[in-house]
């Protein structure tokens, strides 16, 4: 099993569903209890499904988009969620890192800047991610998982840093 397949069905696991929906078309509305009365609605591509998981209340909202045939497009979530008053507070490209060459930042990196990887496998790495992550607020530390980071064998964040490469952290932004 490649290293994408026992991630999809690992979030298959964690989120209760039949990892064999993975190969079918359609889209699942799945209630996350640990995210109750927060407002957080969470929108995967996993493999052919769009998984919609997050708080029960919230998530009432948008059960009429499960559908059994068609995933829908993260675009509609959002326009969905938008128009009952939802915010978009994060958006990101989650990999499973095959390698480095595979999975670029979207779109151009601004002038200044280049790519880096950080791995969990890597101590330098998970510390460079817990030493921002301890001056980050730490509702948004738990939403974007940096506190599990060297859980995940295979998981890696991919950053913009300045191109010489010195992490540079402002306490006014």
């Amino acid at each position: 099993m490649t290293a994408k397949r026992r991630f999809l069905h690992g979030l298959a696991a964690e989120a209760g569903f039949d990892p064999a929906l993975l190969d079918q078309p359609g889209t699942l509305v799945v209630d996350n209890e640990e995210r109750a009365d927060t407002g957080i609605i969470v929108c995967y591509q996993a493999g052919l499904q769009t998984l919609l998981w997050g708080d029960p209340g919230a998530m009432a909202a948008l059960r009429d988009l499960a559908n059994d045939e068609r995933a829908v497009e993260l675009d509609a979530v959002t326009e969905r969620a938008k128009r009952l008053g939802a915010e978009l507070t994060a958006s990101a490209d989650m990999r499973v890192l095959i390698s480095e060459a595979t999975a670029k930042v979207a779109g151009p990196i601004p002038a200044g800047y280049r790519q880096r990887w950080l791995k969990a496998d890597n101590p330098e790495h998970v510390a460079l991610v817990q030493a921002f992550a301890d001056r980050s607020d730490p509702d948004d530390v738990e939403e974007a998982a940096l506190d599990e980071m060297d859980s995940f064998d295979e998981h890696a964040i991919n950053v913009l840093v300045v191109n010489d490469d010195v992490l540079v952290v402002d306490d006014d932004v």
